[in-house]
This record gives C-alpha cells, sequence and structure tokens, in this order.
C-alpha cells in the first residue's frame, strides 16, 4: 500500500499548497468550493506569505496574557470591559464623522 492510499489527505508543501477543490477533497470537506472562491483565494495568498502565520502569534500572546491576567486578578476584568466601551465609543464617534462627511460630499456633487 502506499501512502497515498492509507492517507486520505495527501501531503503538500506550503508553496504548493491549493486549495480543497483544485486537491480533489471539496466531497470529503463538505463544501462544493469553486477553485476561485474568496475563502480559496485568502487561503493561498497566506500560504504564500509565511510570515503572516508569525503575525497570527501577537493576538494570541496578548488574549492569552488578558486571560492568564483575569485569572489573577480579575478586578482587571472591570478595567478591560471599560477601556473596550472607550474604544468603542470612539469607533462610534469616528464613523458618523466618516458617514458626515460622506453625505456632505454627495450633496455637493449632486447639487453640481
Amino acid at each position: 500500500m502506499t501512502t497515498l492510499e492509507t492517507d486520505p489527505l495527501p501531503r503538500v508543501e506550503p508553496r504548493e499548497a491549493k486549495c480543497c477543490a483544485e486537491l480533489g477533497m471539496a466531497g470529503e470537506m463538505g463544501s462544493s468550493a469553486a477553485p476561485s472562491c474568496p475563502m480559496a483565494a485568502m487561503c493561498r495568498g497566506a500560504i504564500d506569505k509565511p510570515r503572516s502565520a508569525y503575525w497570527l502569534l501577537v493576538p494570541g500572546t496578548l488574549l492569552m496574557v488578558i486571560g492568564v491576567a483575569i485569572v489573577l486578578e480579575p478586578r482587571i476584568l472591570v478595567w478591560l470591559i471599560g477601556g473596550l466601551l472607550a474604544l468603542l465609543g470612539l469607533g462610534v464617534i469616528l464613523m458618523a464623522g466618516a458617514l458626515h462627511r460622506a453625505a456632505l460630499r454627495m450633496q455637493k456633487q449632486q447639487r453640481a
């Protein structure tokens, strides 16, 4: 028996990786994704850029540190929620300003 017969998923080097549909595994994966689907293009882009995996370590490590800090000092959770709400408020204010400027620009274009 060959390795391909015993192993249902073929071993693929990172630079040669293709989406599930191109490997003929669309049925096995439970989807019928076309090679041109956005998810396949995104995965192919991430595979072509090996540094993208390292950038995922940053938020993962940050989340782990925050989790440990909450376990060690539960009162920090109140400060984190407060900070999150402040950032959310800032985001809403910035989005409102951007929408207001876009509406003004559209009104100017309709008048001209």
